[in-house]
């Protein structure tokens, strides 16, 4: 594939605590939710990882982590590219970039991962990448397409683009119908979507990577399976709830006071 490739030399300053819009991600910025980011990351872990080597991670690749949170697909990346490859992780949010080098000085992973705060859509490196990869980063993006665009900017010809995203607006099916984790799974898509988040946005990966000017994609999809009383699945389903309710509730409290009266795999070539 071919790409157009930044080579001005620019990097990209960090932003100031004051630059931190993090107020448009519905599920916020709480410890509450960061507990809920290492649950899912250890439950997807094994998809992302699938995901990474099919699109063709290897030992000694330079990567680019858009909307790293805590570091959980940045320490996976430097585990696939190894000690002769890097990593360098992105985020908007000056709270978990802290977490995140507090991790990887705690592991002692610093030499070939970091983690630079600000935004995805300013960020400009001073090299190209071999890959640019993100989990659950456009799902969140007022602007997906450009988020795209501005990412194949960022990597070398004929590098990687890697996405895993997910789509929550299909209905769920389980047997026997119209289980208790079916309604929940419903709540939790409706209140996603009335949040304006796009629910349905893993249908739309093919078109919105040729509306941002790239080449044919391919497409990978995979579907948790589960029901055993333990099952993971369960757990990050509660805590997806739990987060989403106290978030309902403290937006209904502060409309009160103000107005009395109102988941996928790409592998670009």
């Amino acid at each position: 594939m071919a790409k157009n490739t930044r080579h001005d030399g620019l990097r990209s300053p960090e932003m100031s605590a004051g630059d931190n819009p993090i107020e448009d991600y519905v599920l916020g910025n709480s410890a509450q939710e960061q507990e809920r980011l290492k649950l899912q990351g250890r439950f997807l872990e094994k998809w992302t990882e699938q995901f990474f080597l099919l699109a063709g991670l290897e030992p000694g690749m330079s990567v680019l982590d858009l909307g790293c949170g805590a570091g959980d697909v940045s320490l996976l990346a430097a585990r696939l590219v190894g000690p002769s490859g890097h990593v360098t992780g992105i985020d908007r949010d000056l709270v978990v970039i802290k977490k995140a080098r507090e991790r990887v000085r705690d592991e002692g992973r610093s030499a070939n991962v970091e983690f630079i705060h600000t935004d995805l859509l300013t960020f400009h490196a001073d090299r190209s990448f071999d890959a640019v990869v993100g989990r659950y980063v456009l799902f969140f993006q007022a602007d997906p397409v450009a988020a795209i665009a501005h990412a194949a900017k960022q990597v070398r010809p004929q590098g990687i683009i890697v996405f895993h995203e997910m789509d929550v607006a299909n209905r769920i099916r389980s047997y026997p119908d119209g289980t208790l984790f079916e309604r929940m799974y419903a709540l939790i898509a409706e209140t996603l979507r009335r949040g304006g988040v796009r629910v349905d946005l893993g249908l739309h990966l093919t078109h919105l990577f040729l509306n941002a000017g790239l080449p044919w994609p391919t497409i990978k999809a995979e579907v948790p399976v589960g029901g055993e009383p333990v099952s993971f699945i369960y757990r990050l389903s509660i805590a997806g709830l739990r987060k989403l309710f106290a978030l309902s509730c403290r937006a209904l409290s502060s409309l009160v006071w103000q107005a009395p009266t109102n988941w996928s795999s790409i592998r670009l070539w």
